[in-house]
Formats: structure tokens, sequence, C-alpha cells
């Protein structure tokens, strides 16, 4: 759920690649399904998905091309 929220919140802010974001939603998706319903492929598709997602969003927050937040005075 928390992978699912994240990645809304970051589509409607444009603050994150919208790939990783809908790779994010997909995931939480698929990771709700799994609560519900117990199927192995569903559940593949989330495992792979949160390896995708938590590398590529690790690799997007390390590097130094995000522009720096300022404090406003």
């Amino acid at each position: 759920m928390w992978i699912l929220l994240v990645s809304l919140a970051a589509l409607r802010t444009a603050a994150l690649p919208k790939v990783l974001n809908y790779i994010g939603a997909f995931s939480g998706v698929a990771g709700l399904i799994t609560v519900v319903l117990p199927l192995e492929p569903v559940g593949a598709i989330f495992g792979i998905g949160l390896i995708v997602w938590f590398t590529w969003l690790g690799t997007v927050l390390l590097s130094d091309s995000q522009p720096k937040p300022t404090r406003a005075l």
C-alpha cells in the first residue's frame, strides 16, 4: 500500500520520473492483490517490481541531477 501511495503522490507532483511511478503503482496494486488472493505469478510481479522500484528510486535520490530544495526566507 505504501509503494502505491508514494507512486501516486509522486505522479501528482512530478517529483520522480513517470515510468518509475508507474512501476511503483503497478507493483503496489499487485501487492494488494496478493493480500486478497494468494496468486504466485502476481506475487512474483510484486517482488520483482519492488526490486526494480527500490533500485531505481535509490539511484534517482542519490543522483546530483535533481535540484536541491532551498529554504524560503
